[in-house]
């Protein structure tokens, strides 16, 4: 018998001895043989197994107790965090810079998903002028990983950060020559590029955003964080003008509070 069944036993079995022990009549009837919790047990458990559609709504229950308690934690973290979240002074930043909505996305140059993610967010910016996009690196795949997300870092301070970061996304290998090459076609300065990878700022940057991930429950890449709430995984481009647009409605209520 697996945890919700046990879970739902031990309740049915409160409620038996419950109802037992505070059972009552007028008379003095004979007492009713008490039912011993091997025998309740076996009861609920095949009633359990007549209406199983119990057990899906029990489990379906749980799934969205804990999802609700995920969130709350998280809202709680980017709360706590807000300032290291939404700091650009060593991280990249697309869209309006003056936007009135941050998306703060944790990405991965390895990762698929969030090379199917981009063309996403490159609409969502052409399409709203309002959403300041804040670039969090989170080499998480491997070595590889590390060596692209220090390099776009390093483009950042030659202010060519966007175009390197589509070229990224778009490159057959991670491979530091390929990197390199990659570098020198879209006009770094090669050598400066590979000096400041290796900055301890740059370092300080990497480090800082696998702590922070953590903590916001996004555990793989990419991850979102709008406003207080956040979407660990893939999110298609109606996902993130739904996630643009509460934020905006909760400015606008709380400037309605104000006034």
């Amino acid at each position: 018998m697996n945890f919700i069944q046990r879970a739902l036993c031990s309740g049915l079995i409160a409620s038996a001895f419950s109802l037992t022990a505070h059972a009552a009549a007028p008379a003095k009837p004979a007492k009713a043989p008490a039912l011993t919790p091997d025998q309740v047990e076996a009861i609920v458990h095949d009633y359990l197994l007549k209406n199983p559609g119990i057990l899906r709504e029990a489990s379906m229950l749980l799934q969205r107790q804990d999802l609700e308690q995920a969130q709350k934690q998280a809202s709680a973290a980017v709360e706590m965090m807000s300032s290291d979240l939404l700091s650009v002074s060593s991280s990249p930043v697309g869209g309006n810079p003056a936007g009135d909505v941050t998306v703060v996305e944790f990405f991965d140059y390895h990762c698929g998903y969030c090379k199917r993610v981009a063309p996403a967010i490159k609409e969502l910016l052409a399409s709203d002028p309002k959403v300041r996009l804040i670039y969090k690196q989170l080499p998480i795949l491997g070595p590889d990983s590390i060596v692209a997300a220090r390099a776009a870092l390093a483009a950042n301070r030659q202010g060519k950060y966007q175009d390197f970061h589509d070229a990224l996304f778009a490159a057959d290998s991670l491979a530091e020559p390929a990197i390199m090459a990659l570098a020198a076609q879209h006009g770094l300065d090669v050598e400066r590029l590979r000096a400041d990878m290796n900055d301890a700022q740059i370092n300080a940057e990497l480090e800082k955003n696998v702590a922070m991930s953590s903590p916001l429950g996004i555990n793989g890449t990419p991850g979102f964080v709008v406003g207080n709430t956040v979407a660990p995984g893939a999110l298609d481009l109606e996902g993130l003008r739904q996630m643009v647009a509460k934020v905006r409605k909760e400015q606008q209520h709380q400037a309605s509070l104000s006034q």
